[in-house]
């Protein structure tokens, strides 16, 4: 989805370190294991997340249509599929009276491609409060804010605040009824009053405890979740999302830790120096990049490391699931795309078309002092008769995206109570 022109990322970090450090390799027991595991299911939709307003995002984005996850969430006395979003924190469906729209006009609801719509019967309206999220090709979602029961994975939270999306420009998938956001409150979409043209982000908002917040704070699950993504065909099994801790099967990966950066990318129309940075997104520091040609004494699934360029350049990168790409520094995206064999080229907007039989470069993500190897598979993506290389040219300022062909090779938890990412590398498949 294309960025909001209205929301602009004033917090400009460039090239500047802030001094975050990353912490020491984690015990491998120190991570909980948890019964609350559930599968995802690939979908061709993309999410609507926070992260596609952030200006310089969400052209690189729209390569694959965008690539999403959802999982069954039970409303009321029903049950959705809903898009699972690590980008935006609010649970939001759409109502059986949902109005769709195309740039303005009113349109039927089949435009939208939503799944089974919502019955308002069970859900405790908010009185004097709206929900809106807007994106800058007029795709939008308002609604009205309120309670009812939701439960995921097992665990219910009786009366827990969600939004309920009567108005939409929406392009959707015929399955996915809704979203379910993983981040944190202070990104939250509720606010203060019913004229959804007057909302602005740090003028209105109303934040709130969004459905995993609810849910570690009542006590039913830590405050950790991880996600485990495979490789797949949309509409396929894709991995698995574990509340509460880890699956069992993860329990013997040695684990990488490094804290999450405090941020300011939804600040508006004001300096970033007036409003005090907080936790919003999964943002990170990586160490070093690492990559290069496969040669006999650097094999994929082995690399030697002294082989291999090392850009230790510490940039802000955003751990975002729902990215179908890497999108890197310009520097170091155009060095990993010569690297491919032939070179992949960068026809227009900083998306590299790449030969579907070429080699490619091994590449890797330094955090907490583990280095952690893409494979080689996930390097190219292919979409109709044409090729890319999985990363790319995300310009020189922050912030920058770890995507869907990291977290293939990897397992990510995130800590909400330590404020910490941490990361396992899965053997290659």
């Amino acid at each position: 989805m294309l960025t909001s022109a209205s929301l602009m990322l004033l917090f400009e970090l460039g090239y500047l370190f802030l001094g975050v450090q990353a912490r020491a390799i984690e015990s491998r027991n120190s991570i909980p294991t948890t019964e609350h595991v559930f599968p995802l299911m690939r979908r061709s939709v993309a999410p609507g997340s926070k992260i596609s307003q952030l200006p310089g995002i969400a052209n690189l984005t729209r390569v694959g249509g965008g690539v999403s996850f959802s999982t069954k969430v039970s409303l009321g006395q029903e049950t959705y599929d809903m898009i699972v979003d690590t980008g935006s924190s609010d649970t939001w469906v759409a109502s059986k009276t949902l109005q769709c729209t195309y740039f303005g006009i009113e349109v039927s609801q089949a435009f939208c491609k939503f799944g089974p719509l919502y019955d308002r019967q069970t859900f405790k309206k908010i009185q004097g409060q709206n929900f809106r999220i807007q994106y800058g090709d007029g795709t939008e979602a308002t609604g009205d804010m309120g309670y009812d029961s939701v439960t995921l994975g097992g665990i219910n939270v009786p009366s827990q605040e969600i939004a309920v999306v009567e108005r939409a420009f929406w392009q959707g998938d015929s399955v996915t009824s809704g979203l379910l956001g993983f981040s944190y409150p202070s990104i939250t979409s509720a606010y203060n009053g019913t004229d959804p043209s007057k909302d602005q982000h740090r003028k209105n908002q109303l934040p709130y405890d969004p459905l995993l917040t609810t849910m570690y704070k009542q006590g039913s699950i830590n405050p950790v979740f991880s996600l485990a993504i495979n490789r797949g065909a949309n509409n396929e099994p894709a991995g698995v999302l574990a509340l509460g801790g880890i699956p069992s099967e993860f329990q013997s990966l040695t684990y990488a830790r490094t804290p999450i950066a405090r941020t300011n990318f939804l600040n508006e129309d004001e300096p970033s120096a007036a409003i005090p940075s907080k936790y919003e997104f999964y943002a990170l520091y990586p160490e070093a990049f690492l990559y290069g040609p496969p040669s006999s004494k650097n094999t994929s699934t082995m690399p030697d490391p002294t082989t291999l360029t090392n850009d230790t350049r510490r940039l802000i990168h955003i751990v975002d699931s729902g990215t179908t790409l890497n999108i890197l520094p310009q520097p170091l995206a155009a060095n990993i795309a010569a690297a491919y064999t032939p070179p992949a080229i960068s026809p227009s907007g900083g998306i590299y078309v790449v030969n579907c039989r070429a080699t490619p470069p091994i590449f890797g993500v330094q955090i907490g002092g583990q280095v952690f190897y893409v494979n080689p598979t996930d390097m190219i993506m292919q979409q109709g008769g044409t090729c890319y290389a999985t990363v790319a040219n995300g310009g020189m300022e922050a912030p920058f995206i770890l995507g869907d062909p990291f977290f293939k090779s990897t397992v990510v938890v995130f800590d909400l109570e330590r404020n910490e990412v941490r990361v396992g590398g899965r053997e290659f498949y």
